[in-house]
């Protein structure tokens, strides 16, 4: 999760692991259901044209898919196709709950199921969005984003990708160069692989690279795995509100002073690469 400082108070943005999460749930208890109405709070979280309450209800959810760190919701109204976009960015979260629940913190925008349920759109710092599309305009967006770990990279598209000068940490967290890769697992990826976050991309050997390749996928299976890195913000919830289990598998991020996990003598130091918090090794990544 990428993190950003606003108003003085720490939020990480979703990454793959926990947007993942999310969607496999949305889609195990979404699909059939359909949308009763739609309550909107913020209209500042909706973009795009469109009256999403007078296109949404009455549409039945077909699907959730997810690309890179954005979900996309497939339904289907009077024989024809719909898709809305949603972004958590930094706290966004779907809840789902039972109608008549007590209402959750920053709820903004509410679908009334057909099962007696409610999916609760939060988002205390009001970043994220929900968008209606066409077809079109799907493709458009989706287009704007690299391959991804865990489906479409392969290690020779992976090594391809690594030719430019560009801090290594950088380039990983370029969307449109890797897909769904955020701050917390870079930091992650780049420990196990044992290269230091400023090295240039293009510099990396060979075998470097397909270590970061290995490295990258292998923190990211762990964090799905987990269902998810919840950090100490807890802005990230899973569907019921619950957080996420890899915080203990994290080895540098958060642990700046801390000994090395690696036993090497070394203590994990903070810098900041792009303007972002970046924890490595100094003995152990060069």
């Amino acid at each position: 999760m990428g993190s950003s400082k606003q108003g003085g108070i720490l939020a990480y943005m979703p990454e793959l692991p926990e947007v993942e999460t999310v969607r496999q749930d949305l889609d195990k208890h979404l699909k059939g259901l359909v949308v009763e109405d739609v309550v909107v709070k913020k209209e500042n979280l909706i973009r795009g044209i469109g009256n999403i309450r007078e296109i949404l209800v009455r549409g039945k959810f077909v699907g959730v898919r997810r690309r890179a760190k954005l979900l996309i919701f497939d339904l289907e109204k009077d024989g024809k196709e719909l898709h809305f976009v949603a972004h958590l960015k930094m706290t966004g979260r779907f809840l789902i709950r039972k109608r008549g629940d007590a209402k959750d913190e920053y709820q903004h925008i509410t679908f009334t199921l057909t099962n007696g349920q409610e999916l609760r759109f939060c988002d205390l710092r009001q970043f994220g969005y929900l968008q209606i599309v066409t077809e079109e305009e799907l493709k458009e967006i989706l287009a704007g984003y690299g391959p991804e770990p865990l489906d479409d990279l392969k290690l020779s598209d992976f090594t391809s990708r690594l030719t430019r000068r560009i801090a290594v940490k950088k380039l990983l967290l370029d969307q449109a160069v890797f897909s769904g890769i955020g701050n917390i697992y870079a930091n992650e990826a780049l420990f196990l692989a044992k290269i230091h976050p400023e090295r240039l991309a293009n510099t990396l050997s060979s075998t470097e690279a397909e270590k970061l390749f290995e490295a990258v996928n292998e923190v990211l299976s762990l964090g799905l795995k987990h269902r998810g890195t919840t950090t100490r913000d807890e802005s990230f919830r899973d569907v019921f509100g619950e957080p996420g289990e890899n915080a203990d598998n994290l080895k540098v991020y958060e642990k700046a002073g801390q000994q090395c996990s690696n036993k090497c003598g070394g203590v994990v130091k903070k810098m900041m690469v792009g303007g972002r918090g970046t924890y490595f090794c100094e003995n152990c990544q060069r």
